[in-house]
């Protein structure tokens, strides 16, 4: 499973059932305890904020260069900016003043005597964690609300000193529990590499599980990074890389010399239907999915925050996509033109097996094209409702 998380890049783990879809749609055998055994019982693996500040999934010797690179990256201190936010809401809302630092020690006191706990918890022991903070003003409607707690724990997790740690639940469960890095991992330092060092070695990881890739998809895939910031770390990787031209694609693209043997030799192999988890790696890996989405589509498979939907993939290019209705107990798939009867019938027994694999029973199957509506099937919704799945 190790090797598969290398070979595919960083695993978005949010929500929480996205990164065990990813690896049962690309393993033989997986099972949902070898990836919750590998994050929180040999802890092998490790949840940590990265490229876009989304939450990932990496290997805990990676952990390192992730951290220092997305450190490098970032545009502004999650501190700085939540300070600001906090102290903005008390002024506009005359509530009394907070002082984070001294907020900081208890949570850290805390956790570091009790163990690792949910932000409810820890507003029971703290209750300023779960005080509410407006912000966002609309003109006539109510301002948004944040409850302290659900920020600066996270935001503590973005600077090291917290760990994404077993949540409480299930393995679908998005309620996180939070430890001290220092006792969740106590072998992992995160300066035991320098920030241009660390941001080569995820270039390296990223060129592997993606190229033939731009220097715009690089950019596009960290998030936060400057042309000017990838391109010198480009050069360290130097020998390593070869230079190449995707049909179809504009510019100059980079790939692992180590690899391109492999890709340019690959043998015609047997057909294949994959069912790709919304905000699968791989969908949001390129700047232009052109090479894998029909163009005519994209506005269908991405949704406003540029976020994907899930897909359904046969023979590499996306031809549709699916999503759970109910509580899990209906997988419908909508394809975007005709497809042939095999690949038809190959997407059904995907669905099948993906529904017993999320729920252990076998779910009803939908199948559709575009425009039509089978059943009383309802309009494909902006965001595939994982959370229509039971969490807990």
């Amino acid at each position: 499973m190790l090797s598969v998380v290398r070979d595919v890049g960083p695993l978005r783990a949010r929500p929480a059932v996205t990164p065990y879809i990813a690896l049962w749609a690309r393993m033989h055998g997986f099972s949902k305890e070898d990836l919750y055994g590998a994050l929180y019982d040999g802890r092998r693996l490790v949840r940590l904020p990265a490229m876009h500040s989304d939450l990932h999934i990496v290997p805990t010797e990676d952990m390192p260069a992730y951290f220092r690179a997305t450190q490098a990256l970032a545009e502004s201190n999650v501190s700085t900016y939540l300070a600001y936010l906090v102290s903005d809401a008390s002024q506009n809302n005359g509530q009394q003043p907070v002082c984070l630092d001294d907020v900081i020690s208890r949570v850290l006191e805390i956790i570091s005597t009790r163990g690792a706990c949910t932000a409810d918890e820890m507003a029971r022991w703290l209750p300023v964690l779960g005080r509410q903070f407006p912000f966002g003003k609309n003109g006539a409607t109510e301002p948004s609300t944040f409850r302290l707690g659900t920020k600066l724990l996270p935001a503590l997790c973005a600077q090291g000193q917290l760990v994404y740690a077993e949540p409480s639940g299930s393995w679908k469960s998005d309620r996180d529990r939070y430890a001290a890095l220092s006792t969740w991992l106590p072998e992992v330092n995160l300066n035991a590499i320098d920030p241009r060092k660390a941001l080569e070695r995820v270039l390296l990881h990223y060129v592997h599980a993606y190229g033939p890739v731009t220097i715009g998809d690089m950019v596009h895939w960290l998030g936060t990074a400057r042309r000017r910031q990838v391109v010198p770390a480009l050069m360290g990787l130097g020998p390593r890389l070869a230079h190449v031209e995707v049909l179809g694609t504009q510019g100059e693209a980079y790939v692992l010399r180590e690899d391109l043997e492999r890709l340019t030799a690959r043998p015609d192999g047997d057909r294949f239907v994959r069912l790709l988890p919304p905000r699968d790696g791989a969908l949001m890996a390129y700047r232009d999915p052109g090479r894998f989405l029909p163009r005519e589509y994209r506005d269908r498979m991405y949704d406003w925050a540029g976020d994907s939907l899930g897909a359904v993939m046969i023979d590499g290019i996306v031809r549709g996509m699916w999503w759970p209705q109910s509580r899990g107990d209906r997988i419908t798939i909508r394809f975007f033109e005709e497809v042939d009867p095999e690949a038809m019938a190959m997407a059904g027994e995907e669905a099948r097996a993906l529904g017993e694999f999320l729920e252990g029973e076998t779910p009803d199957i939908v199948i559709s094209l575009d425009g039509e509506a089978a059943n009383g099937d309802a309009e494909v919704p902006q965001r595939i409702p994982l959370g229509a799945l039971p969490l807990q």
